[in-house]
């Protein structure tokens, strides 16, 4: 048989098969599979926490909003109006706030007063007191030789009795003030307790 035709026959049979391609799965070395396990749980624990937690089996929310607040319902379980004004409950409960807040305001201004009117008595029982040393000292200051004396004393008096006049007059004014004041509040306490006294007849009808 020439070269030629042993070339054509070796052409035409089909290749060997690789046995080292061929052959079965290799035997399971018991570390790479305690490595390749260690190396799954992990994967799979990784996977679980970036997808988060599972939200189709939270538990159903009980409240009967569903978790939403109706606009007329506050904070407080205060309900106000669908148009956002302050129900009639809320406004007597105003205005009996403001009610109590004058009278307290009333209270005050007529302690003051009082302290004020008694502070003046005060003022002009002393003033009186000290005119009377005045003129007792201006009798005794016909006396030589107590002259000098008597009229430093006697200038000393003077001015105590300007610094308690002008503070006399001071009291004066604030007390003015403090009667005007109390005159505000009064008529604004008298139209509060008118205007709360209306609306409880017309709640009443």
């Amino acid at each position: 048989m020439s070269s030629q035709q042993k070339r054509s026959r070796e052409a035409e049979k089909p290749d060997k098969p690789n046995k080292k391609q061929n052959k079965g799965p290799a035997t399971s070395n018991p570390e790479n599979s305690t490595a390749l396990d260690e190396e799954l749980p992990s994967q799979d624990r990784d996977q679980t926490l970036s997808q988060g937690p599972d939200n189709s089996r939270a538990a159903p929310n009980d409240s009967p909003f569903h978790g939403k607040m109706p606009s007329n319902v506050t904070s407080s379980g205060v309900v106000h109006s669908p148009s956002g004004q302050p129900s009639p409950d809320e406004q007597v409960s105003a205005r009996l706030d403001l009610t109590e807040q004058l009278q307290h305001s009333v209270r005050s201004d007529v302690q003051a007063l009082q302290l004020l009117i008694a502070s003046s008595v005060v003022n002009q029982s002393v003033i009186s007191e000290l005119i009377q040393r005045v003129e007792a000292l201006e009798r005794e200051a016909k006396s030589p030789s107590k002259e000098a004396i008597l009229a430093g004393e006697n200038e000393q008096l003077r001015r105590n009795i300007a610094i308690l006049e002008t503070q006399t007059e001071n009291h004066a004014e604030e007390l003015r003030l403090l009667r005007e004041r109390t005159f505000l509040s009064h008529r604004q306490l008298e139209e509060q307790i008118s205007s709360l006294e209306s609306e409880s007849s017309d709640k009443d009808n």
